[in-house]
């Protein structure tokens, strides 16, 4: 994530270019090591998990308390990122550090959240395992279902580890570090792309932080109300994260490399699917509402234009390389004819 990164990727040579658009996460691939290989197991442990996990989970309309479901794609893309990089040593960048250190923490919330969530509590009725109806969804749908978290909070840890290894630093000086590049990161983006992914975290947060009040009036105790709030918070890291590293990657204008286009594509997806949910299960009938929709409207929207811009981009540098070598071999083969 240094300023070596985005100075590369305006190389004079087309094919330069082209390698430039997307060696981020995608440099030769690293080492085969024991940690290294037991950390993507972790990694594709928890995908499998959450794939079978989520779709499941049952479905409220409480705002805040309904975004769960709507974040397999954008967690897959956070997995698909930060295994990637595991396999190719790119732990140390900071953005894989970040995107660590989110699964991290969206893993723990969730299984914090999760044992004590309505979604959760309210599904797993009287009776418990004894159920003579019980069913492989019923247990994946249950309390039970949300501890598969752990498995995700430990790889996100392991791979946060592994990254701030190398550079020496104590894990509070890292968050530290971390924090403090924040607030220059957000409220001065360097063009019109990372102005936008700045503007829809400050309302992601803003509806974050109108959810949680309305997500406290449903709860009838207090540790109803905070293990409810925790749970809604767990997708909005996911969110935040990702709106966090495509900022700085659209600052750096790196979107078009692999890891950003995924993310982009995991946020379109994700976003879309809270937004069918939003529209489906409230009536836009009133400015909350409708203000809910746009913002998952807008963001998906963003993160679509966006990976389809880095798709035409790759492509043209990809066929302006071609063209550069095509040309190179012309002269080589030229020269060759005219010393013979």
């Amino acid at each position: 994530s240094s300023s070596s990164s985005s100075s590369s990727s305006s190389s004079s040579s087309p094919s330069a270019a082209a390698t430039a658009s997307s060696t981020e996460g995608e440099s030769g691939p690293g080492l085969m090591t024991k940690s290294t290989f037991n950390l993507e197991m972790l990694y594709s442990t928890y995908l499998a998990a959450s794939i079978a996990v989520l779709p499941v989970m049952s479905v409220t309309y409480i705002p805040g308390l309904d975004a769960m479901q709507s974040m397999l794609p954008l967690l897959i893309a956070h997995l698909r990122a930060c295994k990637d990089a595991a396999m190719k040593s790119r732990l140390d960048s900071e953005t894989y550090k970040r995107l660590n250190l989110a699964l991290t923490l969206f893993a723990l919330l969730s299984v914090v959240g999760y044992q004590y969530s309505p979604t959760s509590l309210a599904q797993w009725r009287i009776g418990g395992l004894s159920r003579p109806d019980l069913t492989i969804a019923d247990i994946l749908r249950s309390p039970f279902g949300g501890y598969t978290g752990i498995i995700g909070a430990f790889a996100g840890w392991q791979g946060w580890r592994k990254g701030i290894a190398s550079g020496g630093k104590s894990m509070i000086a890292e968050l530290k570090e971390g924090f403090a590049s924040l607030p220059g990161m957000l409220f001065k983006p360097k063009n019109i792309v990372g102005a936008s992914y700045s503007v829809l975290l400050g309302l992601q947060l803003l509806l974050f932080s109108i959810n949680i009040n309305i997500v406290a009036s449903f709860m009838p105790t207090p540790l109803s109300t905070l293990s409810a709030v925790l749970y809604a918070a767990a997708p909005e890291v996911l969110v935040a994260s990702s709106l966090v590293t495509l900022l700085d990657a659209a600052n750096r204008n790196r979107l078009n490399a692999t890891t950003f286009r995924h993310l982009n594509m995991g946020l379109f997806l994700t976003s879309a699917l809270s937004a069918y949910r939003c529209i489906r299960g409230i009536h836009l009938d009133t400015p909350l509402a409708l203000f809910r929709a746009t913002v998952h409207v807008a963001t998906a929207g963003l993160a679509l234009s966006s990976y389809i811009k880095a798709k035409v981009v790759n492509g043209r540098n990809q066929k302006l390389a071609k063209q550069h070598f095509q040309q190179q071999q012309q002269q080589q083969q030229a020269g060759g004819a005219t010393a013979q």
